[in-house]
């Protein structure tokens, strides 16, 4: 299959002998990622390893400096910001889309009229009309807080990492929607909750222990829990990386208690011996990790090497250039 452009009305394909160049998504760096996919205002969409663009979409600017080099470099803050923009048809149609999709919304706001009260450690959801007040304003209107929907049958989980905090109708916690209409906010929120592989659906929760206090407005005339247009959550509780490590200590610690009843003395060396063996076992996925990271940073190093001399280069040109230039005026004699 070949390649093709994934910008909204390019229709340029890769073959062989083409003068574009095709770009991949930078996978690896989350933060640059997010900033294209909300540059190419696609929704619900997120890319793959197949996924290209090409180089029609990228200023002149966006490029590194390589004199004498025959294919172009991005830079490492390169974002494309060139599009001629969506086909009138696409126009049309993503109108209707976004105007049905509204309209449901709407729909579904009015059935879900929700107040929250709370007493002495529980909350009761009776039912109440929300009017317009000058906090609701301030409230984007993708961010409505989510505590009893039609539409969700069953439980659903909090999509942050190891919270364990389950959304049904009756729930006694709040959970906020997925700000799917805003592309920009969508990707900050991926980035904060570091979910790997993961795409968010419209149908996405995550609770409010995720917020601070200054992210969440309550209502004053209905007590009801909303976001602010520019919350992102930020709370999350990260100990992944020190339980895989006490675990690993743990069966380290099991293995090194079997071998050890399993040892017969008959050496007084012995002990010694296996102690040092387990130790270089502990250390070879740290030594193993360092490893890569200094091919890394030679790698990086001989780029910047090869920059340097391809800039001495240039001006060691420009220097010529300019002693032609100098040694061509003519000079007046004096008389």
């Amino acid at each position: 299959m070949p390649m093709t452009c994934i910008a909204y009305g390019c229709n340029n394909r890769f073959y062989k002998g083409c003068k574009k160049q095709f770009f991949r998504f930078p996978l690896k760096d989350r933060k640059r990622l997010y900033d294209w996919i909300a540059a190419i205002r696609r929704k619900n969409w997120m890319p793959s390893d197949t996924s290209r663009i090409c180089s029609d979409h990228f200023t002149h600017d966006d490029y590194m400096l390589r004199p004498g080099a025959q294919i172009p470099r991005l830079r490492l803050d390169a974002v494309p910001s060139v599009f001629d923009g969506f086909p009138d048809d696409l126009k049309e149609r993503l109108k209707r889309e976004k105007e049905d999709k509204e309209q449901k919304r709407k729909e579904v706001h009015n059935k879900t009229e929700v107040e929250i009260i709370q007493t002495d450690g529980e909350i009761c959801l009776p039912s109440s009309k929300l009017e317009d007040s000058t906090a609701a304003k301030e409230v984007g209107s993708s961010l409505e807080m989510v505590t009893s929907v039609s539409e969700t049958d069953g439980k659903r989980a909090c999509v942050a990492n190891r919270c364990t905090n389950l959304f049904y109708d009756g729930c006694e916690n709040v959970f906020f929607r997925m700000p799917m209409e805003n592309p920009e906010l969508l990707g900050k929120w991926v980035l904060a909750i570091q979910k790997k592989y993961w795409k968010p659906t419209f149908f996405c929760r995550i609770c409010r222990d995720h917020f601070t206090e200054e992210d969440i407005i309550a209502c004053p005339e209905t007590l009801a829990l909303k976001l602010r247009s520019n919350a992102v959550p930020s709370i999350f509780h990260v100990k992944r990386k020190k339980r895989r490590k006490k675990r690993l200590a743990e069966r380290m610690a099991a293995k090194l208690g079997q071998e050890k009843e399993s040892i017969t003395e008959d050496h007084t060396y012995s002990s010694a011996q296996t102690q040092s063996g387990k130790r270089r076992n502990c250390f070879n996925s740290t030594i193993n990790s360092l490893k890569k990271t200094v091919k890394t940073l030679q790698r990086q190093v001989q780029r910047q090497r090869q920059r340097i001399s391809s800039l001495y280069e240039l001006i060691k040109e420009l220097r010529k250039r300019n002693k032609e230039s100098t040694n061509q005026i003519p000079v007046k004699s004096t008389t």
